[in-house]
């Protein structure tokens, strides 16, 4: 090692190696043992050293066979051997994670929903493109301006549609609002129900207070508490009703009873009228009952400007009768008047008949008895 010391020198003085290639090679024979007598670096199947040996060159040649005098330096670097690392396999084991039973759906569902499984819904509905609900559902609220579709049963305390809605089974809800259109093939059931579009009932009605801009109809039975419509309403099976206000159409295809009746409408009633009283302004167009009027009190009347239309009627059995602008085959009563543009066939009475000039009465019969 004392020999490359020297040997390191003598090539620094002579110019062949630089100041600071002299130091590097002077600092690497410190750290390295270059003399191949430890048996660590030998082969184990030819026992010939492994070591590496490369020659220095000059003036930043770098590492070459020799320099060009065709001297050199020869520089061992050992191999370095880096032991084996075993690393034992790891388990890691199973992570099963168990089912969430999430119960009631508390969410507001937005937007479109194609199948969407019924349940229920604590806060709302709310559909603004497409939605088609499967089994029965109950919620808070049910907001439809898109296209909404339910096939089963529908218990909602409020349902809001501007777009359309269908509904397959039943439907229970406090208040209902309509400016769109709702197609219901069972029943309806609603404390207050509020129509500026279109509705059609396939089922019952059922509801405490209807008020009709628009357009309802319905196939069942309807049974309501206040009826007022300055729209249409058509009832093709039984109307039962404690008051109604009439300003647009009420047309009956059945049955129509109703405790009392307040028209200024029109009324077109295939059926027999059955009220406690009835209290009609003629309007321009013409209104009838084709079956039986039946009330404690009938009483006709046109305000100013209403026009020329009249009632006609089958019979009318009452006990206080005042009439203008009526035809009608029948009228028996306890106390009857006639005005002007009534037409009568038969006028039964008990206590009292007034037949004013311009009203024609063909046959007039005093009661001696009224039941």
């Amino acid at each position: 090692m004392k020999d490359q010391r020297v040997k390191i020198l003598e090539m620094y003085k002579e110019g062949k190696l630089s100041k600071e290639q002299a130091l590097e090679l002077l600092e690497a024979l410190d750290d390295y043992d270059f003399v191949m007598e430890d048996e660590d670096f030998r082969d184990e199947s030819t026992g010939q050293g492994q070591d590496q040996a490369f020659n220095y060159g000059q003036e930043g040649k770098g590492f070459s066979k020799e320099n060009e005098e065709g001297e050199g330096l020869r520089i061992h670097i050992p191999e370095i051997r880096i032991p084996k690392i075993d690393i034992p396999p790891i388990h890691i084991p199973e992570i099963k994670i168990p089912a969430i039973d999430i119960g009631d759906k508390s969410w507001a569902h937005n937007g479109g929903h194609e199948g969407t499984r019924g349940g229920v819904y604590r806060d709302r509905i709310n559909i603004n493109s497409k939605a088609h609900y499967r089994g029965d559902v109950e919620t808070d609220k049910i907001s439809i301006s898109g296209l909404g579709s339910f096939d089963g049963r529908v218990v909602a305390e409020k349902i809001a549609i501007s777009g359309m809605g269908s509904f397959t089974g039943d439907v229970t809800v406090n208040k209902m609002s309509v400016s769109g259109m709702a197609k219901l093939s069972s029943k309806l059931r609603a404390e207050k129900l509020g129509v500026s579009g279109k509705v059609n009932v396939g089922g019952d009605l059922d509801a405490s207070k209807l008020s009709i801009s628009g357009m309802v109809e319905t196939q069942g039975k309807t049974q309501v508490g206040q009826l007022s419509a300055s729209g249409v309403y058509k009832a093709v099976g039984r109307l039962d009703a404690e008051e109604v206000s009439i300003s647009g159409l009420l047309k009956a295809k059945g049955s129509a009873n109703i405790s009392r009746l307040d028209s200024s409408g029109v009324l077109k009633i295939l059926g027999q009228l059955n009220s406690e009283t009835i209290d009609i302004k003629l309007d321009r167009n013409n209104s009838y009952v084709k079956g039986d009027i039946r009330a404690s009190s009938i009483r006709t009347q046109r305000p100013k400007g209403y026009g020329k239309g009249k009632l006609e009627a089958e019979s009318i059995y009452a006990e206080e009768v005042d009439l203008i602008d009526t035809k009608a085959r029948l009228i028996r009563a306890k106390r009857i008047r006639l005005g002007k543009g009534c037409v009568v066939d038969r006028v039964e009475y008990y206590e009292r008949l007034d037949i004013e000039a311009n009203a024609q009465v063909r046959e007039k019969v005093k009661l001696d008895s009224f039941d």
